[in-house]
């Protein structure tokens, strides 16, 4: 199965979006827009060599916000382009008792920096956050 991967263009859209739909306090890249434009592509990358879509797409949500590419916006923007990645490969991002948007971005800011990427991954199959911290 070939999964439908984004491009450095759709994650550089999607922050604009970011910016546009919220209070951005810093706009532009976080370091040279080409080390920026280089570590997203980095990040994509990465996520096509996973077989499993579900650690793609946490590749894709903890990587861009790790790899942090623009001054603000990075959790929003990782968090679109999560969804929009698991949406266009027929998947479904399912946060557990999570009810808005708000909630989520709350969630992957506070919860998600203690996860590694399979646990990520399991959080956006599932919508459980597993109790097994052993990995």
């Amino acid at each position: 199965m070939s999964d439908r991967h984004p491009t450095v263009k759709d994650v550089i859209t999607a922050h604009e979006v970011v910016k546009q739909k919220s209070e951005v306090r810093t706009e532009g890249f976080r370091s040279s827009q080409q080390r920026a434009l280089e570590k997203i592509q980095e990040i994509i990358e990465t996520a096509k060599h996973e077989e499993d879509i579900y650690i793609s797409a946490a590749v894709y949500l903890k990587k861009l916000i790790d790899k942090h590419p623009f001054n603000d916006g990075n959790k929003r923007t990782a968090i679109m382009i999560t969804e929009r990645f698991l949406e266009e490969n027929n998947e479904q991002l399912k946060p557990h008792k999570i009810h808005n948007t708000e909630e989520l971005y709350d969630t992957v800011k506070w919860e998600l920096p203690s996860m590694n990427i399979e646990e990520t991954a399991h959080w956006l199959k599932t919508g459980e956050v597993s109790d097994d911290n052993s990995n």
